[in-house]
């Protein structure tokens, strides 16, 4: 019976390892010298924000290279799109739960998840007018 529930936990282990990675560097290289533009949108209200061309490498500033691990009852207000100029596009949410938050990258039929600064909330807040579904 040991082995058997031993056998169990070490599949779950391996499998949700597997599930969960950080951002490839050569997506981010991709991210970094490619965006052409960069659109923020709220999960509750019919809003979205432009980022200016000039805050993208801040917002990605606050992406850590790490992968996190997703908050139980961590709330969703904010997802986002990369456009890139070879017209590919990155789409992924940002979850927050009082001051920790991480984010998520959806590419290729792959998920990704990395940690997200609380730092980049607030500047999330003051850039894109989100007051009333960010609330830190």
């Amino acid at each position: 019976m040991k082995h058997i529930i031993f056998s169990i936990l070490l599949l779950f282990f391996v499998f949700g390892g597997m599930a969960q990675q950080k951002l490839p560097y050569n997506i981010i290289e991709k991210i970094v010298t490619q965006t052409d533009m960069f659109i923020l949108n709220s999960s509750t209200q019919f809003a979205h924000v432009d980022l200016p061309v000039g805050k993208y490498q801040q917002f990605f500033g606050y992406i850590k290279d790490s992968i996190a691990t997703p908050i139980v009852g961590a709330n969703n207000p904010v997802y986002y799109k990369w456009y890139l100029k070879d017209g590919s596009e990155i789409n992924g949410d940002v979850y927050f739960k009082d001051k920790q938050s991480y984010i998520l990258f959806k590419i290729d039929n792959k998920t990704y998840i990395n940690y997200f600064m609380p730092d980049g909330l607030l500047q999330l807040k003051i850039y894109s007018n989100f007051e009333k579904i960010i609330s830190l």
